[in-house]
C-alpha cells in the first residue's frame, strides 16, 4: 500500500510583484499551488490576496493605509504553508511590460518619470527593453529588484544612449 503525499503551496513567482497604496489589480502566482482555491495570509491586514476562478489568479487589493516597503505574503492548503514570498507596496506608479519588447532598436517606450515597471523573463534568453527620453544633464537612476523579491534571475542592466 502506498500513501499519497500532498504537499504545501510552493509558488515560484508573483507577478506583478507588488502596487500602489489605493490599487485593485490581477496577480498571476506561479508555482504549484494545489488545492485550489488556497488561502492567503499577508503581514498587513490591508493588504488582500482574493482568488479568482483560474489556478494562480488572485485580484490584488492595497488599503489606502498599507505602509510602502516589503510585505510577506503565505498561500495556504489543508497541507500547510507556503514559505513566504515578497510583495512591495510602493509610491509610485507601476506598469507592465509589453511584449515584444526583446530588442533595444524596438523597446518599450515609457513616458512615465519616476516609475515602476514590472517585467517578467518568459523563455531562457528573454530580454526587456524600456526607452525613455532624458534630457542632457538630466539624472536617470534605474535598478533591477531580483535577489530582494526571491528571483534566482541573474539580471543585467544596461544602459544605451
Amino acid at each position: 500500500m502506498t500513501a499519497a503525499q500532498a504537499a504545501a503551496p510552493a509558488p515560484d513567482f508573483l507577478f506583478p510583484a507588488g502596487g500602489k497604496p489605493g490599487a485593485t489589480f490581477p496577480v498571476t502566482v506561479g508555482g504549484k499551488l494545489e488545492g485550489w482555491p488556497v488561502g492567503v495570509w499577508t503581514s498587513h491586514p490591508g493588504l488582500a490576496f482574493n482568488a479568482a476562478t483560474n489556478s494562480g489568479s488572485f485580484s490584488v487589493t492595497i488599503g489606502a493605509d498599507v505602509p510602502a516597503g516589503p510585505h510577506l505574503v503565505r498561500f495556504i492548503n489543508a497541507d500547510g504553508a507556503s514559505e513566504p514570498r515578497t510583495f512591495v507596496v510602493g509610491r509610485r506608479d507601476e506598469l507592465l511590460e509589453v511584449e515584444p519588447n526583446d530588442d533595444f532598436r524596438r523597446a518599450q517606450r515609457v513616458e512615465q518619470r519616476a516609475s515602476v515597471i514590472n517585467g517578467r523573463l518568459e523563455k531562457s534568453g528573454d530580454v526587456d527593453s524600456f526607452a525613455i527620453q532624458a534630457e542632457p544633464g538630466e539624472w536617470v537612476v534605474a535598478a533591477v529588484e531580483c535577489y530582494a523579491l526571491g528571483s534566482s534571475v541573474d539580471p543585467v542592466l544596461q544602459i544605451l544612449d
